[in-house]
């Protein structure tokens, strides 16, 4: 069989074949190859604190969410404030296996680094300030658990602290609704995130 468009079907046959590996064996590589390498250095960044013993009576529940696409902002009229209400980064999800603690507990912290990291340039803020924002907001959520669930949630904020200083990607430049006047409220890294 010299037939090229024979070798070609059965090159693309393969390939097509290889690409549709159960979803499972996707998962565990993305595990083996990126999950598993920042769970170690995580864990030397924070001296290992991240080991955590988990219990029945200790879970965070998933808030069931629509979908993580953001729809683009309507026109502002002269009050209004156009800041998209974007959640955690959705590549974090891969590392809140264990607690689902991401959308119960750490949205507004979330939504508020969006806002100061993507407004970083406009506002002249500091990423450093907005991380630091972040990692402070997220730890004022975990004030109202208990003793035990307090230690898992700090735990759980500097994993994901850690996380935001290592993807961080600058936004440059800002995107228009930067200028409206409830930025400086929903993400100056000076003023605190208001838990209640």
């Amino acid at each position: 069989m010299n037939d090229p468009g024979f070798r070609l079907r059965r090159t693309v046959r393969r390939i097509v074949t290889e690409v549709r590996r159960p979803l499972r064996q996707v998962r565990e590589v993305v595990r083996r190859v990126i999950v598993d390498p920042v769970r170690r250095v995580i864990r030397e960044v924070t001296g290992g604190v991240t080991r955590l013993v988990r219990t029945r009576s200790l879970r965070f529940r998933r808030s069931s969410g629509g979908s993580s696409v953001t729809p683009k902002p309507p026109p502002p009229t002269k009050a209004q404030c156009r800041i998209p209400s974007k959640s955690c980064p959705s590549s974090w999800e891969l590392f809140d296996t264990e607690y689902d603690i991401l959308d119960e507990v750490f949205k507004s912290p979330c939504q508020k680094y969006s806002t100061c990291n993507s407004c970083a340039t406009q506002r002249k803020w500091a990423h450093s300030s907005c991380l630091g924002r972040l990692l402070n907001d997220m730890k004022g959520m975990c004030k109202a658990y208990t003793a035990e669930e307090y230690t898992v949630c700090n735990t759980e904020a500097a994993k994901f602290h850690t996380l935001a200083t290592m993807q961080h990607r600058a936004v440059n430049p800002s995107p228009g609704w930067c200028v409206d006047n409830c930025v400086n409220q929903r993400g100056n890294p000076v003023v605190e995130l208001s838990v209640g």
